[in-house]
């Protein structure tokens, strides 16, 4: 019975540690929104979407920036966001995302901040227009 207490007991702590994972705060950064949701594009068009960091802990952040990990084809900053550097406590680094579609279907990327190598989710649909 005490095993059985002691698994039930790391089976929480394992599944309280995936949930925080997935909070828009990682403890040194507050990310809004936490996920970049695209609605469906046109083909051959652009939609921007913009995304804070806002540094929640006590201490500067060091040459922050945003990069796109992946989807780099459909995904793109339209600039490396602006970003006081340092980014003191309270601050905030603002960037902003662009979807490009080329083609019909749904997409995925990652969007990832310096300070704390976080993956920010990124989704959309290319559509094709009509007349």
């Amino acid at each position: 019975m005490r095993l059985f207490w002691i698994t039930a007991a790391a089976m929480l702590l394992s599944v309280g540690a995936t949930a925080a994972a997935q909070s828009t705060s990682s403890g040194l950064v507050e990310f809004k929104p936490g996920k970049l949701k695209f609605s469906s594009v046109l083909m051959g068009r652009c939609k921007p979407r913009k995304i804070d960091a806002i540094n929640t802990s006590g201490s500067t952040i060091q040459a922050p920036v945003f990069q796109v990990e992946e989807g780099g084809e459909v995904f793109s900053l339209q600039n490396r966001g602006k970003c006081p550097d340092p980014q003191d406590p309270g601050e905030t680094c603002r960037a902003y995302v662009s979807f490009c579609p080329g083609m019909f279907g749904r997409y995925k990327g990652t969007l990832v901040f310096s300070a704390n190598d976080r993956k920010i989710q990124m989704t959309g649909s290319g559509r094709q227009g009509g007349r």
